[in-house]
């Protein structure tokens, strides 16, 4: 059911209602019911394969200036720096780090000036740890191996563990490390010290509904009775109307029926369970290297 199809519906409770006010309805309804189930038409998995540090050649360093000069170096090579300005750079072992902006084959801007002496030898290491999802509303696990989840821990937390983020090994614990408009990205620590295929589930984002032809990533019908019972409650509290107010508890009573009709049957359709059972089956030729090592699929 499409956008056009949901505001019908709503109209048949609203009438009269201005378009502009019953999308903002519907898409209240749609985060309310995003929030309330984890409909299996949301649930989406995806590999993450981490990405070893890379560390062939050397490189030459000025103090105070955010570039480094590659000698021997291969930086642009996308098997062997994958997502070059999604990856870190430390210089000489030391405890400071900087973020990539930019970089060829034999040079890279980093994101702040470097704080250490002149080196015309220096040695580095380029090391990924932050990987991101798209088309992500919110993570549910994060799996490494045959079905053993990633302890999840805030950012302070990780900090607190390895402020410098020198140890490295196996993915033990993950944190969000930014949310945006469906994109997430993630923090794993240790950081990768090898290739490492994870398993992320997650629900989907649900975009704002808006041109007519958009459809809602949950039940239709209820975000249109959930929706047009939001507008009714609302129009009875402002105008102290005792017949819309009881209208409004009728389509909620029958949205409560309904619901619990289509949770039951999603219980049916629920796929994260055969997911993660079947994850450690599957030959990694299928998980198509993608999307900068994150395979999506839609389940």
């Amino acid at each position: 059911m499409a956008l056009s199809t949901i505001l019908e519906t709503m109209r048949l409770y609203l009438p009269g209602m201005p378009a502009a006010a019953l999308i903002a309805l519907a898409n209240q309804a749609q985060r309310s019911l995003v929030g309330r189930w984890p409909w299996a038409g949301l649930n989406k998995t995806c590999r993450i394969i981490t990405q070893e540090p890379y560390t062939i050649g050397t490189c030459i360093m000025i103090a105070g200036s955010s570039a480094v000069i590659g000698v021997g170096t291969a930086w642009n090579v996308p098997d062997a720096v994958q997502a070059l300005t999604t990856r870190e750079i430390r210089i000489n072992d030391e405890d400071a780090f900087y973020g990539i902006t930019a970089g060829t084959a034999a040079l890279i801007t980093m994101d702040a000036n470097y704080a250490g002496d002149d080196d015309a030898d220096a040695t580095y290491s380029i090391f990924a740890r932050k990987y991101s999802l798209s088309d992500c509303g919110e993570i549910r696990e994060v799996i490494y191996g045959t079905n053993k989840p990633l302890e999840r821990k805030s950012a302070e937390q990780l900090f607190a563990l390895d402020p410098t983020r020198k140890d490295t090994g196996e993915p033990e614990y993950w944190a969000y490390e930014s949310l945006a408009n469906g994109i997430v990205t993630i923090d794993l620590y240790p950081v990768p010290d090898d290739q490492y295929v994870l398993l992320a589930v997650y629900s989907r984002y649900a975009s704002t509904l808006s041109a007519l032809t958009d459809v809602a990533l949950v039940p239709e019908d209820l975000v249109a009775m959930l929706g047009a019972y939001y507008g009714l409650l609302s129009d009875a509290v402002r105008g102290r109307d005792p017949i819309k107010a009881q209208v409004a508890r009728e389509l909620y009573q029958q949205y409560q029926i309904r619901l619990s009709d289509e949770t039951d049957r999603d219980t049916r359709l629920h796929p994260i369970s055969d997911s993660i059972k079947d994850f450690a089956d599957l030959d990694e030729a299928e998980t198509g290297f993608t999307d900068f090592g994150v395979d999506h699929r839609v389940l």
